[in-house]
């Protein structure tokens, strides 16, 4: 279920103006919020999962390895850059 179909006219109105957007950009925006709450969830999930099961040790070896990977082309990504952050 998206953000969209839980929200009824009157909350989309406040949403658009608690965030400065008309009411058919929030609309537009909600469901990219859900995307973003979802991806957070699965991240903080994933890094529960390395914090459990990794030594500090291997956790420092998986970030090295992940910035070797991210910049093997010599230019950074932003999506991957995002995520080696988060890790």
């Amino acid at each position: 279920m998206s953000f969209g179909s839980r929200f009824d006219g009157a909350e989309l109105a406040i949403i658009g103006r608690l965030t400065e957007r008309s009411h058919s950009d929030a609309r537009i925006l909600l469901p990219a919020a859900e995307a973003a709450a979802c991806e957070a969830a699965e991240l903080f999930h994933v890094t529960g999962i390395i914090n459990g099961r990794l030594s500090f040790e291997q956790r420092v070896e998986l970030i090295e390895m992940s910035g070797q990977v991210g910049y093997a082309d010599r230019r950074g990504h932003p999506v991957a850059e995002e995520k080696m952050r988060a890790l």
